[in-house]
Order: C-alpha cells, then sequence, then structure tokens
C-alpha cells in the first residue's frame, strides 16, 4: 500500500463529506484555485488553514497530521460550530 499524500487525504475527505471543491473553499474563504492546488499536491496550505479542512471535514486530525510533515510548527485551532461524527 502506497502512501497517501495531504492532497489525496484532503480530496477523500471533502468527497466523503459530500461538498463540492466550490462549496469547500466557499465555506473556508478559500480561493477555488488554491483548493485545486492543494487537493493535486501542488501547493502547501498554511497551517491555520490546514487546521481548518480538518475540523470542518472531520478528518479527525489526519489532515492535521499530514500537513504538519511540512509545516511541524502548525498547532489546532478548532473550527467553531462543527460537530464531528453527531447527529444533527
Amino acid at each position: 500500500m502506497s502512501e497517501e499524500f495531504f492532497g489525496q487525504a484532503l480530496r477523500r475527505h471533502r468527497r466523503a463529506a459530500g461538498l463540492s471543491r466550490a462549496q469547500l473553499a466557499q465555506e473556508l474563504h478559500l480561493d477555488q484555485g488554491n483548493l485545486s492546488r492543494y487537493e493535486n499536491d501542488r501547493q502547501r496550505p498554511e497551517p491555520a488553514t490546514v487546521d481548518a479542512l480538518d475540523a470542518l471535514l472531520c478528518a479527525g486530525g489526519e489532515l492535521r497530521a499530514l500537513g504538519q510533515r511540512h509545516h511541524p510548527a502548525a498547532g489546532h485551532q478548532g473550527y467553531p460550530g462543527r460537530q464531528c461524527g453527531a447527529s444533527q
């Protein structure tokens, strides 16, 4: 089994959440082109963006861990109002 990169994990979690790239970009106030570059591992997001993506997509720290490979000083800031794993 090959190692999964940040962009692959991001795409997998986005799709699992049922969000289009445009929807996720709008939710986090990101440029859709940047999000595309993140998913294709052509650009690395800032640690705060990684934290927001991980929290919004309920990735359980997976995106944060993959993102920290490139940004070891990244910390968790959370994403207010998002409840992961909770029934709505």
